[in-house]
């Protein structure tokens, strides 16, 4: 199997955490994704080179955390890519 390159494609962006609970809390996870989006607020935060990190919040919700971007992250099996643009 031939693998294309990838030089071009941005690495930055939204990710949502592999340990949202199924059902409410990744449903809840997706919508927050969809916002930050749709707002422009993830492109907004890759212009200044931080990833927006969706996570488990208290009481089954979600918590937002801006981190600086880090190839480490993105190699890392605890974030699923949800902005669409791989």
């Amino acid at each position: 199997m031939r693998i294309t390159g990838i030089s071009n494609v941005s690495f930055k962006g939204v990710y949502l955490s592999n340990y949202l609970e199924p059902g409410k809390q990744r449903e809840l996870g997706k919508q927050v994704r969809d916002l930050l989006n749709k707002s422009g607020m993830a492109a907004e935060y890759e212009k200044q080179n931080k990833d927006i990190l969706i996570e488990k919040g208290p009481k089954n919700g979600v918590s937002i955390v801006l981190a600086k971007y880090d190839i480490k992250r993105i190699l890392n099996d605890d974030y699923e890519r949800w902005n669409g643009r791989f």
